[in-house]
């Protein structure tokens, strides 16, 4: 696992989401901090967790905060979780694995059967009866009923299992947060729950085959313990920077008059699943009245920063209660509030202010208030080092730097080179590393020899990575350092379980290699029980799913 799929995994897409401008960010964040260390991220409109993510990844303390329910559901397990919790997590269940299996097989049950055993409250008012022939007008088409049959089967599972005792609160928002980016990537919308697609299929055929495959959990990729969780809360953006202070905040306010809690309800509805129940009444046509189905408390959290009469007065009071050395406030240019007023907000306590415009293209739902193509900004207060990303040699260098970073956490074949600042355990794994601000006194081309010389020289597969260090751990054991050891323990921990939990086509290569090695290294498990014992617990689970290879003992 590295960076990079911690800070997409599972990402809820929704309206403003930081997807598409996450290296300018990375940069920007890297050129603030500078060479300074134990810096913090205030993010009170965190929405998807994509800046926060970021900031944990890069180091910083976080403090997130979103109002809405479907929300802190994820950022609390990607923010707050570590990947170690997971490994001791449903013990009753039989363990994670176990338990999204058996979780998984129960949904698709449900699906194939038209039986959810339970609360049926997607498939009966958000679903049609038929996905071939759906009836446009007379039933809500939010979702395939085959996958709104999974929704309601796995929900109530997990509902009952949390009210008997059977898992914790939070290993319940474990699987909610698996379950709420299976909602959002199958849903039959085109950004959000306002509106749907009248027809999942034509001819026999599907339409989208991302609304219509079969959902699937799978189980969330996080960081390693650190020692630096971050604080999520759930509460009003106003309240929550009431009394904190950070060294930055990254502001990213709501833009549009769509209200968030109207727009997604239905995730929020699969969240609380507290029984509500939308209208069914239907006009003189047969025709459903309410063709939504919008929850009636949406307006709980209700956003001032969406209103075109409030908007002003929120910002203001906003950032005059903001503490922080440095702010980085997200708006687009198409926005309720012009760009004169963000700069007029901004300028009554900073007195330097920089803008990055950042071209985008319109994303479905609705994104902006008169539906034209916006530039997205980001208004930077105070002095920074040097934002040379924004010259074209900065932007390639900037694409150099993050190719270079991408491969912090991968295995190589061997790297005779050696490059400044880096450091590597037996030229295949990369022990320290340089931060943005050396790297910004390299040329170029050293850059691009770094980065050539990393992508050529990385694994090609998860299997290979394996190999790679158990070949290597076992030839070098006796000169290795007791860190060193660990480290290449850790990451072979690491790979078995990404393998297990995600890539399935590659369990039978992964017993077939596990097992050639048990012999060689039967010396060595004496002393590191720990990376063994794992390796053949997971090769005898994968035995278990009918996985096995042909040499196995």
């Amino acid at each position: 696992m590295n960076d990079f799929e911690y800070e997409t995994d599972q990402i809820i897409s929704i309206i403003k989401n930081k997807r598409a401008v996450g290296k300018t960010l990375r940069s920007i964040l890297f050129d603030i901090a500078s060479s300074r260390s134990n810096l913090s991220l205030l993010d009170p409109f965190c929405g998807s967790g994509s800046v926060s993510r970021l900031g944990r990844s890069m180091g910083f303390d976080v403090l997130a905060n979103d109002i809405e329910p479907f929300l802190y559901i994820p950022n609390y397990v990607y923010l707050y979780m570590v990947r170690e919790d997971l490994s001791s997590m449903f013990p009753s269940m039989g363990g994670i694995d176990a338990y999204y299996s058996f979780l998984n097989l129960h949904g698709m049950y449900a699906a194939s059967t038209g039986n959810c055993q339970g609360r049926a409250l997607i498939s009966n008012h958000y679903a049609p009866s038929d996905s071939i022939r759906t009836r446009p007008g007379k039933e809500r088409i939010y979702f395939s009923r085959e996958n709104a049959l999974f929704i309601d089967a796995v929900r109530d599972e997990v509902e009952t299992s949390w009210m008997e005792g059977k898992i914790s609160a939070a290993e319940k928002a474990v699987v909610l947060c698996s379950l709420l980016y299976q909602c959002s990537l199958r849903a039959n919308t085109s950004g959000t729950f306002t509106s749907y697609h009248k027809h999942l299929y034509k001819d026999g055929v599907p339409i989208r085959s991302r609304i219509t495959d079969m959902m699937e959990l799978t189980i969330p990729v996080l960081l390693d313990d650190d020692g630096k969780r971050a604080q999520v809360s759930q509460e009003d953006a106003l309240r929550f920077v009431k009394g904190k202070s950070a060294d930055i905040a990254f502001i990213d306010p709501p833009s549009s008059a769509q209200q968030y809690g109207s727009a997604y309800h239905l995730l929020n509805s699969v969240v609380l699943w507290d029984d509500f129940v939308p209208s069914h009444k239907v006009d003189s046509d047969g025709n459903l009245a309410d063709k939504s189905g919008i929850r009636n408390d949406w307006k709980n959290t209700h956003s001032p920063f969406c209103s075109l009469k409030h908007s002003y007065k929120a910002m203001y009071s906003l950032l005059q209660q903001i503490d922080c050395g440095q702010l980085i406030l997200s708006y687009p240019s198409n926005g309720i509030l012009s760009t004169e007023q963000i700069y007029e907000l901004l300028s009554y306590r900073h007195g330097e202010i920089q803008c990055v415009a950042l071209p985008k293209k319109r994303g479905g739902g609705r994104s902006s208030i008169d539906k034209t193509v916006g530039v997205d900004q980001l208004f930077i207060t105070g002095k920074v080092p040097s934002l040379s990303f924004l010259l074209p040699e900065g932007l390639e260098r900037m694409e150099l730097v993050s190719s270079i970073e991408s491969h912090k956490n991968s295995i190589f074949h061997p790297i005779e080179e050696e490059f400044e600042h880096f450091s590597f355990i037996e030229k295949i794994m990369i022990d320290t590393s340089p931060d943005y601000s050396q790297f910004v006194h390299c040329s170029l081309s050293e850059l691009k020899k770094i980065s050539d010389t990393f992508s050529s020289h990385a694994a090609e597969s998860s299997v290979q990575s394996l190999r790679l260090l158990l070949k290597v751990y076992g030839s070098s054991f006796d000169s290795l350092s007791s860190k060193s050891r660990l480290k290449m323990e850790k990451r072979m921990i690491s790979i078995i379980r990404a393998i297990f939990n995600y890539e399935r086509t590659s369990w039978s290569d992964t017993v077939d290699l596990i097992t050639s090695f048990e012999r060689e290294y039967t010396n060595i498990w004496k002393h590191r029980q720990t990376c063994f014992s794992v390796a053949a617990h997971y090769r005898d689970r994968m035995k278990v799913h009918g996985h096995s290879g042909e040499n196995q003992l």
